[in-house]
């Protein structure tokens, strides 16, 4: 039941990180603070009732790209990723590769809903992983197009 208690520290220091965060995006939309800024930054536009007097970043991907680099960075990730699910679909569907296409669906999914409560997209190790799981149907596909017939 402590998800949902705005008094639990935890949650309220995430609900002041949302606020920073907005508060960073409203003072600079286009070009956000600059990657890795976010610490620097922080203190400036902490709420009162902040748990941490600073954060390394804000536990949202959206937001933090937003904050970081601007919402045109935002927006272009939000291209990729529709376009990304989009052609991930188109493949699962069309028979081709369904078990790769599927576990890049999977990848998008869990991607997405971590990253409302987490910074994924700025672990190394999440990435790469992500990145090699969305990319293969692809590669596998562009690899049964490209093999000569005996």
């Amino acid at each position: 039941m402590s998800i949902f208690d705005v008094q639990e520290p935890t949650n309220q220091d995430r609900l002041a990180m949302i606020e920073v965060g907005a508060r960073i995006i409203n003072d600079h939309p286009l070009t956000g603070v600059g990657p890795n800024m976010i610490p620097r930054v922080y203190a400036q536009y902490r709420p009162d009732y902040a748990i941490n007097p600073t954060n390394p970043h804000l536990h949202n991907v959206p937001l933090q790209i937003a904050a970081e680099r601007g919402v045109p960075a935002l927006l272009v990730w939000l291209w990729f990723l529709g376009t990304l699910t989009v052609d991930l679909g188109r493949l699962f569907y069309s028979g081709r590769q369904r078990f790769l296409a599927a576990a890049g669906l999977a990848a998008v999914i869990a991607m997405l809903a971590a990253g409302f409560f987490e910074y994924n997209f700025g672990d190394s190790e999440f990435l790469m992983l992500f990145l090699v799981l969305v990319t293969l149907p692809f590669a596998a596909e562009r690899h049964v197009h490209d093999t000569p017939i005996a």
